[in-house]
């Protein structure tokens, strides 16, 4: 995958390469054209050119996402955003995430990206659970920075806290993100006073607090 990214040109198996890392980056929703069409929101195979800006090593994305939400995101990854940087020369409106056939744009929809990312995983998973990931982590944060307190009335405090931080960074309502989007498992450690370790890389301290 990062060999793809590194190539040359907007070949289908870069551009793909780079809207996994992109996902896997991001968190962002995968992309609905049903719910483009109805309700003119957008995800991560629905944007548009004009919905991304690229400085040096850093993609920032700004567009209406599900439910009406404006959605912010700055990602600091210097293979995708030379990758991202050169589909956004086309113009404003066009769809980002397009590859190059026969002289022409071929734009990637939701479901070439989740095939691509089950035939490069171990497992069967989808974009969703890059959200779950996200979810997971942003929570974990929150109750690392809250720390270890006596009280149940704090500690229900930190998870509320917590659940409110991943629905914000996610898009979703607290209930949804609690339900959908948040591993349970870092309640459970929080209630025995294990924290997530903040000096480590994210998914490798939630790895270990999950263990």
């Amino acid at each position: 995958m990062t060999r793809a990214i590194r190539g040359e040109g907007l070949s289908r198996k870069r551009v793909l390469a780079a809207a996994f890392r992109l996902l896997d980056d991001s968190g962002l929703r995968i992309g609905s054209e049903q719910y483009l069409s109805r309700y003119g929101t957008r995800g991560l195979t629905t944007l548009r050119c004009q919905d991304v800006l690229c400085v040096d090593e850093t993609i920032t994305l700004q567009f209406i996402g599900k439910g009406g939400a404006q959605v912010h995101r700055r990602v600091h990854d210097a293979e995708v955003a030379a990758v991202i940087d050169e589909l956004a020369g086309s113009w404003p409106r066009a769809r980002l995430l397009a590859y190059e056939h026969d002289g022409r744009r071929v734009a990637l929809h939701a479901a070439d990206v989740n095939e691509y990312i089950r035939q490069n995983t171990a497992d069967d998973i989808t974009a969703k659970d890059f959200r779950t990931l996200h979810g997971t982590i942003v929570a974990a944060r929150s109750l690392a920075r809250t720390g270890r307190v006596e009280s149940a009335s704090e500690r229900r405090r930190a998870r509320h806290a917590a659940v409110l931080a991943a629905a914000e960074f996610l898009g979703n309502t607290p209930a949804v993100a609690q339900r959908s989007f948040i591993d349970p498992r870092i309640f459970r450690r929080y209630e025995q006073g294990v924290l997530l370790d903040l000096r480590r890389g994210a998914e490798g301290a939630l790895r270990r607090l999950l263990e």
